[in-house]
């Protein structure tokens, strides 16, 4: 550190004493260096005037100087690139001319297991869920108010592991037609899918409805699959039944006697609900459109329930003991079956759309599956018959699915089991004919033409025997 000085202008001086760290110098330098100073040091001096003609010694002045702080630099915060599961490590370094002993920080320590700040290490030990880019600034300082940082980009890779399949069902038995949904539960990520139903057909829907039209076991498997490869489920067995007959206790309502659920009557005052001969006595009337009921804690109805639609030419029965369960899986306590116009439905081919029901809340669903049944009129059971086909829409594939019912020709009856709530529909062939019933109103026609001819017959002989007997007389 070099001092230097002057005596000012017009001033005389004969020699300078200097002091500096209690240690004097005398002569007539004007300027002193004080070398050996450490970093971040004072050099301090006090410099007097000296006059010899008169033996005067001036006032001191006095300078002090501290050697100038070298900036710190960070060093090594480099891009670091590892996949799920992998450690990220580091060392971050400095350099400092004052060799000053550095401090490290960063932005988001808490990314880390382990961070020094006295030494720049770090250990991050990452997971299969740390997938992803982060953005880390690093700094150093000194202490000496030098401070530097540097940004580290830190990427994580995604693992892409083999999947395992896995799935479940809604239900794996029922009457046939039964509507099974599937629902995938595999693991590690998988990006498609294939289904082999056992009835050789399959989808690559991810979570498909399926409806077996036969009785048997199918054994169900999934492959799922993803970049690393694909993985096949074990199999599932869905057994599918023939339904019960039409006099079964399923096929008018509840009870083994077929005798109807009623709700509270429309227009009468009474409050209380009965079945069996209290319904005889006209106590109250059908559940309508609509209908509440009571289940226990697993979501299981504790009564037969049946409810018509509003033009009561089709109702839904359920048993005591049916699982109701919404779209989410929790419990349902009020269901509805509404008319709706058979041109607001998507038509089949070759067929003519007899009636047509909405069934709700969307997405319930029933196990075991309840029974829908159709009610004809007498007109349209002479003309369709057991022929009728019933059949629910399909919003994934866009299609109608034909489900085999049961027919009673005594109650003019369609009966199918459903596993699940849907838009349902009635349909009859375009080229049915008239049964027995026709055939016989064409003997009848026929039959009068008979009679009509023997009455004239019987009208002209006996005119013939009147003008007979006249001439007789004349």
């Amino acid at each position: 550190m070099n001092h230097s000085w002057n005596a000012g202008t017009g001033d005389v001086t004969d020699s300078y004493n200097v002091s500096y760290n209690e240690t004097w110098l005398n002569g007539t330098i004007n300027s002193f260096n004080h070398t050996g100073l450490s970093a971040h040091a004072w050099s301090n001096i006090t410099v007097y005037a000296y006059n010899a003609t008169d033996s005067t010694i001036s006032l001191g002045a006095s300078d002090n100087v501290q050697i100038q702080n070298n900036a710190v630099s960070v060093l090594n915060v480099t891009d670091i690139t590892v996949s799920e599961g992998d450690n990220v490590t580091f060392d971050i370094n400095s350099t400092d001319a004052d060799g000053d002993t550095p401090v490290f920080d960063c932005n988001n320590s808490a990314l880390f297991d382990t961070f020094n700040t006295s030494t720049g290490e770090g250990l991050w030990i990452t997971d299969l869920t740390d997938a992803g880019t982060y953005y880390v600034e690093f700094d150093v300082s000194d202490g000496y108010g030098s401070v530097d940082y540097q940004v580290m980009t830190i990427t994580i890779n995604e693992v892409i592991t083999l999947p395992v399949a896995n799935f479940s069902a809604n239900t794996v038995t029922g009457y046939a037609p039964l509507s099974v949904q599937f629902t995938d539960n595999s693991g590690n990520n998988p990006t498609a899918w294939f289904w082999d139903f056992g009835d050789d057909t399959n989808s690559s829907q991810q979570n498909p409805t399926h409806t077996y039209s036969a009785t048997g076991t199918y054994n169900v498997c999934l492959s799922a699959s993803n970049l690393a490869g694909s993985n096949i489920s074990s199999n599932m067995a869905i057994t599918v039944t023939a339904a019960p007959s039409s006099g079964s206790s399923h096929s008018g309502g509840s009870g083994s006697s077929g005798k109807q659920v009623i709700r509270e009557a429309d227009e009468s005052n009474e409050s209380e609900e009965s079945t069996g001969d209290d319904n005889a006595e006209g106590k109250s009337t059908k559940h309508i459109e609509s209908v509440n009921f009571e289940t226990n804690s697993g979501g299981e109805t504790l009564n037969d329930v049946t409810v018509w639609s509003s033009e009561e030419t089709a109702y839904l029965s359920i048993s005591t003991g049916t699982k109701v369960t919404d779209a989410s899986g929790g419990s349902v306590n009020s269901i509805r079956i509404v008319d709706i116009p058979v041109s607001d439905i998507p038509e089949m081919e070759d067929a003519m759309t007899l009636h047509a029901y909405e069934c709700t809340p969307d997405g319930t669903t029933f196990s075991p599956a309840i029974h829908l049944t159709f009610a004809l009129s007498e007109e349209e059971w002479e003309q369709y018959g057991e022929s009728a086909k019933v059949g629910w829409y399909n919003d994934d594939t866009g299609e109608w699915e034909i489900i085999q019912g049961t027919a009673d020709a005594s109650t003019r009856t369609i009966t199918i089991q459903a596993s699940h709530f849907s838009t349902y529909a009635l349909f009859g062939d375009n080229n049915g004919e008239l049964t027995g019933t026709q055939d016989t109103g064409s003997q009848g026609g026929m039959s009068m033409s008979w009679l009509w001819i023997l009455l004239l017959l019987a009208i002209v002989g006996g005119a013939g025997y009147c003008i007979t007997q006249i001439n007789k007389k004349e």
